[in-house]
């Protein structure tokens, strides 16, 4: 397989991994009235990856505005809240609420209406060797 043939084959490849798992996804959060990119935030503060949103700005690598906008909707749906750090009063810490905990749990493990497969079952089927 030359240079040329072995980059189509990657391209192809990524798509459709790409494509499968965002199917997966957006039929899986469309219940809960959120985004795939608010999932990934409740996601990445369910395995606590980030703590406030200056720490989801660096991860993600998006304008702040953008974070804060995606925070003020899961904080309206009730699935986030946001409290003073004890140690630094200009810290806010950014929390799932009990709702937004369970939200995410069923996102990650339940298959959505109409899908095949939930977003960790895609992932062992098409990501594990």
């Amino acid at each position: 397989m030359n240079t040329d043939q072995a980059m189509t084959a990657f391209i192809d490849s990524y798509f459709r991994a790409v494509k499968g798992f965002t199917a997966a996804l957006q039929a899986a959060v469309s219940p809960y009235q959120i985004s795939f990119e608010q999932y990934q935030i409740m996601r990445d503060i369910a395995v606590e990856r980030v703590q406030t949103l200056t720490d989801i700005v660096k991860l993600r690598g998006v304008t702040k505005p953008a974070i804060a906008r995606q925070i003020s909707s899961l904080l309206r749906l009730g699935y986030v809240e946001q409290n003073t750090a004890n140690e630094d009063h200009r810290r806010r810490l950014i929390h799932l609420t009990t709702t937004g905990a369970d939200v995410e749990r069923i996102i990650t493990a339940t298959p959505a209406s109409g899908s095949k497969s939930s977003p960790n079952t895609w992932v062992t089927a098409n990501w594990h060797s």
